[in-house]
């Protein structure tokens, strides 16, 4: 491990997090879930209780417009990422060297398919992302008339204190009184926003993010990660590479429009700009009859224009990386949500589903329970499978 900024400023929020908890561990309440290892702790405030009220008042019938929207939003999410659990059960069973689908949203991780995780990204897209979410199920259901009792911070503890939480409690009788169409948009809000976030996210890029770097940078190859297994194992960590059987690429879309006129079994040259190549033999992908060589995260090298301050560049580099994060957490913490799994945002849409389908109550609980225990076992599943197949 290398102490750079990163993994310093995560031990010091780790130290000072523990600390706070420690300090005001009379007025937490502890939710123990496999305690000492997984825990959280709650610190209720009135935090934001001002802003939820006006908003919701001065908007209440475009809030509730919008909340409405936010339901078939939810339930179209909610079966996009229980699909992709399944998928990613299937592929860890079945192609066992693929890289897992689904993993924890942890600082200085790398994230599969999307990249490295630095700290501070982690921690101000979470907040960002954290009181969006929490904001947008106080501000709806306020516009609904009922009561918001509180709201307040926390931490979700791996061993130690590690995720800072939020979150806004409704009057759980006032809002168990509601119609189930109120219901499901309170608990969709969340979830929802987030989506609304990501979506907002890529405008940015679309319409300024990429604009921009047109005009500050040039592209000179494409940097990447290594798949066990597979061909590019055998490549040096770190490559860029802007060159393919002797034909420049400028990026990595060069590259791919280049691979779908390869067949599995040939052999391709890989190079750069030092002069240095490498053969390799293609094999077939794992989701398909394609040409692979097993790399991910795939980034341009972009390479700062003549004239372009390098200070300025990167200080708009390191905005344009955060929001990337941003939007890519909203994303899928939002469609993480959605699960269908007992006390969060999808599991408790489903289980007003339930008690609207089955008027018994009793009859209701048991499908909840039961369709939350499927769930969670093929989210595990998906999770840890590839590890205990290592262990054998």
């Amino acid at each position: 491990m290398i102490f750079d900024i990163q993994w310093i400023s995560l031990i010091i929020f780790v130290a000072v997090l523990t600390i706070v908890v420690i300090k005001k561990r009379k007025k937490l309440e502890l939710q123990k879930m496999i305690f000492p290892v997984l825990y959280a702790g709650l610190y209720r405030t009135n935090f934001g209780l001002k802003f939820i009220n006006k908003c919701a008042k001065k908007h209440r019938e475009w809030i509730k417009l919008i909340g409405y929207i936010g339901i078939g939003v939810g339930f179209i999410g909610m079966i996009v990422i229980v699909l992709s659990i399944i998928q990613a059960v299937i592929m860890a069973v079945t192609k066992p060297a693929a890289q897992a689908g689904v993993a924890l949203v942890l600082p200085q991780t790398n994230i599969p398919g999307i990249g490295f995780l630095p700290f501070w990204y982690w921690i101000i897209s979470l907040f960002v992302l954290i009181i969006i979410h929490e904001f947008a199920h106080g501000i709806v259901a306020k516009a609904h008339g009922v009561k918001i009792k509180n709201s307040g911070l926390g931490f979700f503890a791996i061993f130690v204190p590690l995720i800072p939480l939020a979150f806004v409690e409704p009057e759980e009788k006032e809002l168990n009184k509601k119609e189930d169409i109120v219901q499901y948009s309170i608990f969709a809000a969340g979830p929802f926003a987030n989506i609304i976030t990501a979506f907002i996210v890529l405008l940015l890029f679309m319409f300024v993010f990429t604009p921009v770097d047109g005009m500050l940078t040039e592209s000179n190859g494409f940097t990447f990660d290594k798949m066990e297994g597979y061909p590019s194992a055998t490549l040096p960590d770190g490559l860029l590479i802007n060159n393919m059987n002797g034909e420049k690429l400028e990026d990595v879309n060069d590259f791919v429009e280049k691979m779908d006129c390869v067949q599995a079994g040939e052999v391709i040259t890989l190079g750069n700009s030092k002069r240095e190549s490498y053969d390799i033999t293609t094999v077939e992908a794992p989701d398909g009859p394609r040409a692979f060589i097993g790399i991910n995260n795939i980034q341009n090298n972009l390479e700062v224009k003549e004239g372009v301050s390098e200070f300025w560049y990167n200080v708009y580099a390191w905005f344009r990386g955060l929001f990337k994060w941003i939007g890519l957490l909203s994303f899928f913490i939002g469609l993480a949500n959605l699960l269908p799994i007992g006390p969060i945002d999808g599991g408790r849409m489903v289980k007003t589903a339930s008690e609207k389908l089955y008027k018994n109550k009793e009859k209701a609980d048991k499908r909840w329970l039961l369709i939350s225990a499927l769930v969670l076992f093929l989210l595990l599943l998906s999770m840890l499978y590839p590890w205990l197949r290592s262990l054998i």
